[in-house]
């Protein structure tokens, strides 16, 4: 068995490759996908693009009478209707 005191071990070390990115390729080949030119492979990018469709639905339908408004007016008739058989005007 080897005895090493005084030697250190080195560092360990980072093996960073660099990636060219290019944001207007990547927006062409999205549009691409968009228009169906270029056919879909992976089923999580289909996944992923059918979710971001619904929710821009979902997001365009929530207006003055949305999910959270229809919430808020039925407490508020329901406080209504409570005031009214507590107090009976």
């Amino acid at each position: 068995m080897k005895l090493t005191f005084l030697h250190t071990k080195k560092p360990r070390q980072f093996g960073y490759k660099p990636v060219f990115y290019n944001p207007a390729k990547e927006a062409e080949e999205n549009r691409k996908k968009d228009m169906g030119l270029i056919p879909e492979t992976d089923p999580k990018d289909k996944l992923r693009r059918q979710m971001r469709e619904k929710w821009k639905l979902s997001k365009s339908k929530t207006g003055i009478f949305g999910s959270g408004s229809n919430r808020i007016l039925i407490y508020i008739l329901l406080a209504l209707a409570l005031l009214y058989f507590i107090f009976g005007w």
